[in-house]
């Protein structure tokens, strides 16, 4: 079974045609709570788990499979990979581009954004600096006219290839380095609130 499902996210992201490949949908973003909220990551000696949301705020598209790279920043001193970790079937790979095709995630079906795809989990010394920029990167993923990470959309009667914007966060960031994302305006969201007094 776990050999299908393989195959499966091979064929999602490395065999759809580069002609399906014409939007850009969502953001990978790394975040410091669970609840995929802050976005300001704390460093601090111990255990940092560092937690990898897919968000689409824009569209109402589910997504199937994502790949993806969010190796650990130059800025980050005394901090060691330990590794990754993922509540989904199939993990490929991982975030630290060791191997080059990065960290390939399938949710063995259609998920409804957001996603949590999975953690990411260091040994820190608690040294970064201030606003130390951590991005989502690119994978060597087979589709060079894609300049981000890609993905899966759930789409009829095929899953078509997607590009997805990669967030960066910061670690110990403050107000000279805020990592504020889009809020959707509806009604019962934090957007549709703001809305109202602009």
């Amino acid at each position: 079974m776990k050999s299908i499902v393989v195959v499966s996210v091979a064929l999602l992201l490395f065999v759809i045609s580069p002609a399906d490949a014409q939007r850009v949908q969502g953001q990978l973003q790394l975040y410091n709570d669970e609840s995929g909220v802050d976005c300001i990551i704390q460093d601090m000696s111990g255990i940092v788990t560092v937690y990898v949301y897919f968000f689409d705020y824009f569209s109402n598209d589910r997504i199937l499979a994502v790949q993806f790279g969010a190796p650990l920043p130059d800025c980050w001193p005394g901090a060691i990979w330990l590794g990754d970790t993922s509540p989904w079937l199939t993990s490929i790979g991982d975030s630290q581009l060791n191997d080059p095709s990065g960290w390939s995630i399938a949710f063995g079906e259609c998920q409804i954004p957001p996603v949590f795809v999975g953690s990411i989990i260091y040994l820190s010394q608690g040294l970064a600096p201030t606003c130390c920029p951590y991005p989502v990167v690119k994978a060597a993923d087979g589709h060079p006219e894609i300049p981000m990470p890609v993905g899966a959309a759930c789409s009829e009667p095929d899953p078509v290839l997607i590009g997805i914007e990669a967030g960066t966060s910061y670690i110990n960031g403050d107000h000279t380095c805020p990592c504020i994302w889009p809020v959707p305006v509806q009604e019962k969201t934090w957007g549709g609130i703001k809305s109202l007094y602009r």
